[in-house]
């Protein structure tokens, strides 16, 4: 019952990455709803789905819970999760390709390391931010994502990446060889007193003024 995310993944969303070990009547409920989503709708295969429950279940019961996973998938399954595997892969390119159009300077580096692989990818792709950004910068993800989709995931996760590589100093960067040292950067930026997620979400919904109306101007290139 892990939707392809794996034991030892599973464990860290049990043990360790939502606030420490979740109780046991929390993994009870957790257990529940997934169990429904494979049994009621079907779905076999989904990374995310895992993590968003928890999300889910920490601010709503298990039947809210279990109604807002079926809406995400009687809505249009594609709109909000990767429900196989050649979907997340098909996700994991796009988001490569958008850091490369986007934001080539950055792209090249996580290219160079492995950053831009499906397995690369995992936290974002596979772990939803959980490993990345704090607790609360996750729900304000998870918030958003309910109301716009997936696409706000490929608008925070490039933007994530890019201001974290500017903010890396260059003695680390010269270190950084390997994904798990790239994410880790990341996690370091995400977590430190220069990471506004106020700002940061301004500049990931940058907007420009034109003829009285405002228009996003994402993805913006690095300059």
């Amino acid at each position: 019952l892990d939707f392809g995310v794996g034991h030892d993944q599973l464990i860290n969303i049990l043990m360790k990455d939502h606030g420490g070990n979740i109780p046991e009547r929390g993994i009870q409920s957790l257990t529940k709803v997934l169990h429904a989503a494979r049994d009621s709708l079907g779905i076999e295969y989904c990374l995310w789905l895992p993590d968003i429950t928890c999300l889910l279940l920490s601010f709503m019961p298990e039947s809210y819970a279990y109604s807002t996973i079926r809406e995400m998938i009687h809505e249009d399954s594609s709109y909000f999760l990767a429900v196989s595997r050649v979907e997340h892969l098909a996700w994991c390119k796009t988001f490569a390709d958008l850091m490369r159009r986007c934001f080539p300077q950055t792209a090249a580096i996580m290219g160079q390391i492995g950053a831009l692989t499906p397995l690369g990818l995992d936290p974002i792709m596979k772990r939803f931010f959980v490993t990345l950004l704090k607790r609360e910068h996750v729900m304000r993800v998870m918030d958003i994502f309910t109301g716009e989709g997936a696409h706000v995931i490929f608008r925070i996760g490039t933007t994530l990446c890019c201001l974290s590589h500017a903010h890396l100093g260059e003695s680390i960067r010269e270190r950084c060889d390997n994904a798990a040292t790239f994410w880790e950067g990341v996690r370091r930026f995400a977590h430190s007193k220069h990471f506004d997620f106020e700002i940061f979400l301004s500049q990931v919904y940058m907007t420009k003024k034109i003829l009285g109306f405002r228009r996003p101007v994402f993805p913006r290139p690095e300059v």
